[in-house]
Parts: C-alpha cells; structure tokens; sequence
C-alpha cells in the first residue's frame, strides 16, 4: 500500500514538473526575422538576416515587447538632432549598446540626408525593433513625422495614451511617467493636454515625471522661446523632475531652477547647483542636440545665468538611470571629451537654511542729480533666521545709493534710493549677504540729462509710511516717503488736517515727525521744483491712545462706624485665642 502511494505520488510531481519546464522552453524560441536593407552615409548598402547572421545584433527581435517588472529599476537613452553622417551613425551604435529597453529621440531625425524607413532601419538595427521611441521636430513635421512614426513603430512594454510621435505619454515600470510633445511646431498649443497629464502622474503617486520634446524655452544657444513663456511657466511650477529637448545642436544644462523667463537673468528662480538635487525643489533642464548635426556656437546670452554647463564639441548621448529613490543622469560622447553628470534624489532630506532676494521694480529712470527707490524684499526658506546684509554697486561705475534698513533680520523689505549725477545706462548690483550665503539682484538704471526749454513738468511725491487708513498709537509718528522731478526738487513740505504747511527733512528721501492727538487725522505733502511746479499726496489714518489701566478694586465688605467688620472681628477672635492659651500654660505650670 505505501508503496503504490509513493509511486502516485511521483507520477504527479512528474507531471507537474513537465507542465512547468514544456512552456518555458517553447517560449524561448524566436520567430525569424526579415532581413533588412540599410543605405549607409558612404552610399554603401549591406543587408542584415537576424536569423542567419545573429552576430551583427542579436537585440534585433520580432518577438513581443518584455513587460518591464513593477518597481524595478530601469534606464533609457536620450538625443535629439541626428541627420545620418557618420557622427550620427556612431551616436545611434553608442546608444545600442547602451543596453537600455528604449531610447527617446527628441525630434529633427533625419534632415533629408536618407529616407525615414532607412533612418529607422538603421536605428533599430542598433536598439532593437520597437524601441526607438520618436517625437516631431521643426524638420520632421507633416508626413515626415508620420512616416518617422510608422517605421520608427512603438513597440516597448508599456501602454501608449495619445498619438504617436505628435502628443503622448507611457508610465514604465511604475516609476516613470513618460510625456512626449511637439510643442512648439504645427500641431498646436498642447499645455492643457501636458499639465492635466503631469497632474495625473502626481495624483497616481508615479514617482517620477519626464517631459521630452524638441523646442526650448530657456537656452543659452541661438534659439527663442519656441515653447512659449507660459508652457515653460507651466512645466517650472509643477516641478517637472527632468525636462529633455533638442533643437539646439550642443548641449546645455542647467542648475535646478524653480522659475525663470527667457531672456530675463533671475537669480531667485535657481534652487540649487551643487549637482545633487532634491526632487520636489525645482526641474533640470538639459537640452543633448547632440546626435550628429553640427554644432552651434553657444553663450552669451542673457539666459547664461541659468545653465550649470554647457558643450559645442562633443556628439553623444544622455543615459538616465531610474530606481524609486533617484534619477541618476549622465552625458555620454562619441567623438570628443566631454562628460556630465548629476542626479535627483526623492525622500527626506535635511534642508539647508537659505533666503532669496528679491527686487521691484528691476529698471528705474531718473535725470541726473535726482534720484529713484526699489524695494528689496528678503524671504527665507528652509528656516533661515540669520540677519541680511544689503549693499551696492554699480557697472560702469556712476550710480549709487543706499537701502534703509541696511539689514534685515531674515525677512522683510528694504527701501534702496539710487542716485547718479552722470547720464548714461547702469545696472546697480544689490547683493544680500547673509554669513556664508550671498545672493545679489541686478536693477537697470537709466540717467538721463534734464528736458531742454522751460519745466513744466510737476514733480512727483508718494507717502510710503504709515499705511492707509492705518490705526496708531499716541507716540511722535514718523511720515516719510519719496519725490522725484524730472530737472530738480526745492522742497518737500506737510501739514496735518487744517493747519499750516512745514518743512519736511530731505527731498528725494524725506521724513517728518508728528505728535497728534487721539482721532482721525489726514495728512498732505507737498513737493516743489525749482521752477515752481508743485504736486500734492495725501494719507488719512486714526490716533487712538492705549486703554487706561484698570482701576483699584472698590472695597465693598461690611462696615460698623466705619470700622471694617470682617477684619475687626478675625483680629478680635485671634487675641481671645490667644489669650486662652496663656491662661492654660500659666494654671498648668502652677500645678506643677
């Protein structure tokens, strides 16, 4: 009996074990290819039989596309820029063999120089079938894209929402979001359909957000805004963790940057430089128009502040490793030295303390002599709580000024007045200065030689202190405020309510003190030129005195011919108890 029991048992194990090693092993077999034929930059042609010549590229498979694991760490490749010269040709092997499961072509693909079967042909030749993954550049829209599209097919493990080469997105792996867009070219304005799809990823809790595309924004090359300001608002304020682009035949990138407006140096929008980024802090921006089209010459421009490095010599491509805690990125050349690298990291960290600076407005104009004010605003972050201190200089040399506070306790704004006696155009530098970290503003400044003929022109003048309808104590308060003309001010008076006029303590910066009684007050100030001209400012606010203490507690206990009764009668009750305690000490010493 045990016997046939144990033979049961091994027939089943057996059956088993076939059932589980027979699919496997047919799974392991891989359909024929058809041979492809390849047109290469020298006007050679060669031919590949993946079934009869694997040692060319065994990657090459018809077979379908590997479901990436959930959560397991991947990478990608990335270019854009191509055309199908030799430089191309060796970016596109470099890739290949890469190793990676698909890489991102970020527009401008072919140039006319092969046909886009042919460019794609060769491309998978190198990655594999399926997993040349395209997006539309300035030389690939109308029929080239689609073309590009279809023989460029998409054919990785994961599902695709949207079209194909124009506007769409891919999740892999559960860690990347994926969105490819032709922003910029003919198809059209496409921020609702990229911010609703970023927003989603966020909501899904996708731990990573990646946006490819062609056209730039913010770039230190010869391009424009092709994007639109509002596309790259858009992407800088959802903090886009990685944003890919082409267009410009070099590479550029930038620090992680929490705004930024093209053609507009901002030095407030960069969160940090130091090449390990904290996810959440800002976007990076790196353009690789380095496929194999020549290179552009780059820097110069005002944009220049944004960008960490840049290269117009080598040709090459970006690796992007991807795992739940980090994107770990690096530049990788074919024909020169160049190299980057840096990575973006999730999860806690411990934030240093820092503080941006601010200013507004950024360009003032004045005549000479004469002088204009900027407010400087310090806002810290991260906990900063050390004191700001403000200074300035001037390029080319001819304008100065001073800020009031000349510090700042972590927060708050600074009036600084501008002055020059010499026409001409500046910037005034204001750097903020807080131990070791220094931050600095730029402001435009014009100077300009007073108007010819008679001044007709009134002055201006502005109440800065106190507010509006503002309600203050009884103490001396100060009014101050500024006043500019457009040749040169004589005086700047005030009066309170009905009375007479003063004068105020200087004239482009001036300032009284006055003592008011408790009520509402209005107060007006006057600026004069020199040639008469006047112009009036007025500001109402409230005198309201402190609330009296309050009054000593009326004593309301009983009383007896004025005499308190309640204490009267404890004093009594205490001098009887004493009393009788004496008398039981004296009788008892007499016993004894």
């Amino acid at each position: 009996m045990v016997g046939a029991l144990a033979a049961t048992a091994f027939l089943l194990l057996g059956v088993l074990l076939a059932g589980l090693v027979l699919p496997s092993t047919a799974a392991q077999a891989v359909p024929s290819q058809p041979a492809h034929l390849y047109v290469h930059s020298d006007g050679h042609v060669s031919t590949h039989d993946p079934a009869t010549d694997p040692a060319i590229d065994l990657r090459v498979s018809s077979s379908p596309p590997i479901v990436p694991l959930a959560g397991a760490p991947f990478s990608f490749v990335a270019a854009g820029d191509y055309a199908f010269g030799s430089s191309a040709q060796a970016v596109m092997g470099a890739m290949g063999s890469a190793g990676v499961p698909f890489a991102l072509v970020l527009g401008d693909m072919t140039y006319g120089d092969t046909t886009p079967q042919n460019w794609c042909n060769y491309f998978e030749s190198k990655m594999g079938d399926g997993k040349v993954i395209v997006v539309t550049g300035n030389h690939d829209i109308g029929t080239e894209i689609d073309s590009l599209a279809a023989a460029c097919n998409y054919g990785i493990g994961a599902t695709m929402t949207g079209q194909y080469g124009h506007n769409y997105y891919f999740d892999y792996a559960g860690l990347a979001r994926f969105i490819l867009t032709s922003q910029g070219t003919s198809d059209g304005d496409q921020l609702g359909f990229v911010s609703g799809t970023i927003d989603s990823a966020r909501a899904a809790g996708i731990p990573w957000v990646i946006v490819g595309m062609h056209k730039n924004c913010i770039t230190d090359g010869v391009k424009s805004c092709e994007i639109g300001q509002g596309f790259m608002d858009m992407l800088l304020s959802k903090r886009v963790d990685l944003i890919l682009q082409g267009h410009e035949h070099n590479y550029l990138r930038s620090h992680q940057l929490s705004c930024g407006t093209h053609g507009t140096p901002r030095p407030e929008c960069i969160a940090d430089t130091d090449g390990t980024f904290q996810q959440g802090a800002g976007s990076i921006i790196d353009i690789v128009g380095t496929g194999g089209q020549g290179e552009r010459s780059i820097g110069g421009t005002p944009d220049a502040g944004y960008f960490a490095t840049e290269d117009a010599t080598t040709h090459g491509y970006l690796r992007v490793d991807v795992s739940s805690g980090a994107l770990s990125v690096s530049f990788h050349g074919v024909d020169g030295g160049f190299t980057d690298g840096y990575q973006v990291v999730r999860g806690a960290s411990t934030p240093n303390p820092d503080f941006t600076l601010s200013a507004s407005p950024t360009s003032v104009s004045f005549v000479r002599g004469q002088s204009a004010p900027t407010t400087v605003q310090v806002q810290p972050k991260d906990g900063y709580t050390g004191t700001v201190t403000l200074a300035l200089s001037s390029t080319p040399a001819g304008v100065g000024g001073s800020c009031s506070p000349s510090s700042l306790p972590g927060a708050g704004t600074s009036t600084c007045v501008l002055t020059g006696s010499t026409s001409g155009s500046y910037t005034v530098t204001i750097t903020g200065t807080g131990g070791t970290l220094v931050h600095s503003t730029p402001i435009s400044v014009l100077v300009s030689e007073p108007a010819p003929g008679p001044d007709t022109t009134p002055p201006t003048i502005t109440i800065t202190s106190p507010s509006a309808d503002a309600t203050l104590g009884t103490a001396p308060i100060t009014i101050s405020g500024y006043a500019a003309d457009n040749v040169g001010l004589e005086k700047v008076e005030w009066k309170a309510d009905g009375g007479s006029w003063s004068t105020a303590s200087g004239t482009n910066s001036w300032s009284a003190v006055v003592t008011l009684a408790t009520g509402p007050h209005t107060i007006t100030v006057r600026a004069t030129d020199t040639a008469g001209n006047q112009q009036v400012a007025m500001i109402s606010f409230t005198v309201q005195s402190a609330p009296n203490p309050p009054a000593n507690p009326v004593d309301t206990s009983p009383r007896f011919f004025g005499i308190r009764l309640f204490p009267t009668l404890l004093g009594i009750a205490a001098a009887l108890i004493g009393l009788a305690v004496s008398i039981a000490l004296v009788s008892r010493a007499r016993r004894r």
